[in-house]
């Protein structure tokens, strides 16, 4: 996948712009009997997605890799169309809003709320999700996937010693077909905990955590940064 982004301020931390994706998939090989085997899930053979689009960003955090205090904000539309350079027709739109609370020393209330719906012909692969080692912690990225997903986080932050740092953190969220069918019922949840190792004074960080899913599920991740 590429993306190219252009955005241009127009008031302090406010910036506007659009953007242009380019995805190229790959299908090597599919499960004998799947669902995937006669080729008719879109996504399910080779094929490639581009399109274009708007994105407005607002961002007042403090720092970029481990975040104490501020706003970040992004609402984001893109419109795929088949052309020469698509084999699909669809449109996705994104909603993210992270609110980091300093509550006292270097302690800080993370939370974040993200949101992604799809329309058209979507192929599966980028289907709205869950999971993974930024969202919804836990789960097995793409295990859940449907037109519309949506979930929150929150997670405190606290120094331990030296360079080390600990966090704990929760999650909930659930997919459907379109935000109306959105359901509280059988919403998903996870929850953990990890360390971070700062390396320098930007608060460059690598990461390792573990979490569990409501469904007995469990997973380790090592990474760079926080996770939001």
């Amino acid at each position: 996948a590429e993306a190219l982004v252009a955005e241009f301020e127009v008031y302090p931390g406010l910036r506007i712009g659009g953007q242009f994706r380019y995805i190229r998939g790959v299908m090597l090989e599919t499960e004998e009997g799947g669902a995937l085997e006669d080729g008719t899930i879109p996504g399910s053979t080779s094929g490639t997605n581009a399109g274009a689009g708007i994105l407005a960003t607002y961002d007042s955090r403090d720092n970029r890799f481990s975040s104490e205090s501020g706003w970040y904000l992004l609402l984001s539309q893109t419109k795929y169309g088949r052309t020469a350079l698509s084999d699909y027709s669809d449109s996705s739109f994104v909603f993210d809003a992270r609110k980091f609370f300093p509550v006292f020393g270097s302690h800080v209330f993370a939370t974040r709320l993200y949101s992604k719906s799809a329309m058209g012909i979507v192929p599966f692969q980028e289907m709205p999700d869950l999971g993974g080692p930024n969202d919804m912690r836990g789960y097995q990225a793409g295990r859940y996937r449907d037109k519309f997903a949506a979930y929150a986080q929150a997670e405190y932050r606290f120094p331990l010693v030296w360079i080390t740092s600990l966090a704990v953190f929760g999650s909930a969220g659930n997919v459907s077909r379109s935000p109306e069918y959105y359901s509280f019922n059988g919403i998903k949840y996870a929850a953990g905990g990890g360390i971070r190792f700062r390396l320098n004074k930007e608060r460059f960080a690598l990461r390792l955590d573990y979490a569990v899913t409501g469904e007995g599920g469990s997973n380790f991740y090592f990474s760079a940064n926080e996770a939001f």
